[in-house]
């Protein structure tokens, strides 16, 4: 059969609402996306058929986007067009060698339920009109929920060959893997209805029968990092903070402050009271035995000019800016209010980490 030629594909441009950017929008239906073994099939077709033919309304439709799988003997596959559930032994990929079953080792069983298959490239036919038949592809299939016993999830789910970025936890390896559940789609949300709770090292032995070593802390914690880890952010990945121990050290560091206030205004007002002394210093004149001299009125002017810039540049400020600020930073930021949390009070009502 003759492959009719694909028309131009109708592409609308429309505004992504998060990024603000263009993106492109492809028809609900699209003929241009069928194969071109069965454009024949839809040619002359009327609207009614066309429904059919596609699936409108939750109509049996044809297989135009759905792939085969390349299922291995030891592989129980349930599917409807490109939804699928394949019960066996870890898998990476096309090959049967790949992956913890490919290698022949025990307890290493997993449960893979994807949909789309081949993701955007997803089709039954290809370009000359032969039968797509894919392998389990953690970068271009759609949505995926993998369940394996024993797996190396940080190299599955990362693009092109790499690994997902190190995180100061524990990482997988080939050599060294664990059992998993991994999740991947464009999007990924947990919603209930009440809270969520992340846990880790709930028990002393993981599934390997490795020891989870209450020594080495470090592992067993929770990494979030976005844009995988890209650019610099690769060598940035940092730990969280403690809120209520951020909250007592910024206090304290008031309190430093505070205290250095009463230094300052200490140091000023000694140092009034020496020029003032000085000021009004006298000696007894050697002319004239009994009679004192009389004050450095020369000096006084400088004496006096000096007080005034102490009190306005360093007095006042120390005694209405800094303090006026301290109480600020401590009622906007550090102070809950009695439980009713200013907007800027830098801990979340809500979510909490150890």
């Amino acid at each position: 059969m003759t492959e009719i030629k694909k028309k131009k594909k109708d592409l609308k441009t429309g505004t992504d609402p998060c990024s603000g950017q263009p993106v492109k929008k492809r028809k609900a239906i699209d003929e241009d996306e069928v194969p071109g073994i069965l454009q024949a099939q839809i040619n002359n077709a009327n609207d009614a058929e066309k429904a059919v033919f596609f699936g409108v309304a939750g109509k049996k439709r044809k297989n135009v986007d759905s792939p085969e799988f390349f299922s291995l003997e030891s592989e129980l596959v349930l599917h409807n067009g490109n939804s699928w559930i394949v019960l066996g032994y870890d898998r990476e990929n096309f090959s049967p060698t790949s992956g913890q079953g490919g290698k022949g080792r025990p307890r290493c069983s997993s449960i893979d339920i994807v949909v789309g298959r081949g993701g955007y490239t997803a089709a039954s036919h290809n370009s000359k009109g032969k039968r797509n038949t894919l392998g389990p592809n953690f970068t271009k299939d759609a949505a995926r929920i993998f369940i394996s016993q024993m797996s190396d999830p940080d190299s599955y789910f990362a693009p092109d060959n790499a690994r997902l970025p190190r995180a100061n936890l524990s990482e997988t390896s080939e050599s060294k893997p664990l059992s998993v559940v991994g999740m991947k789609a464009d999007v990924l949300r947990f919603v209930a209805r009440e809270n969520i709770k992340l846990v880790t090292r709930t028990d002393h032995l993981n599934a390997q029968g490795g020891e989870c070593s209450a020594g080495d802390k470090s592992r067993y914690g929770i990494s979030l990092v976005a844009m995988n880890g890209e650019g610099a952010l690769a060598d940035d990945i940092q730990p969280m903070v403690k809120g209520h121990n951020l909250v007592d050290c910024l206090k304290a560091l008031v309190d430093t402050t505070n205290n250095l206030k009463t230094m300052i205004e200490n140091l000023v007002r000694y140092n009034r009271n020496f020029k003032m002394a000085v000021m009004q210093h006298t000696h007894i004149q050697t002319a004239k035995p009994g009679m004192e001299t009389s004050i450095a009125f020369k000096q006084m002017s400088d004496f006096v000019e000096s007080i005034l810039n102490e009190a306005l540049d360093v007095d006042i400020p120390a005694q209405m800016d800094m303090m006026q600020q301290n109480n600020g930073l401590v009622n906007d930021w550090l102070s809950d209010g009695g439980g009713s949390t200013t907007d800027k009070y830098i801990l979340s009502k809500y979510n909490f980490a150890n």
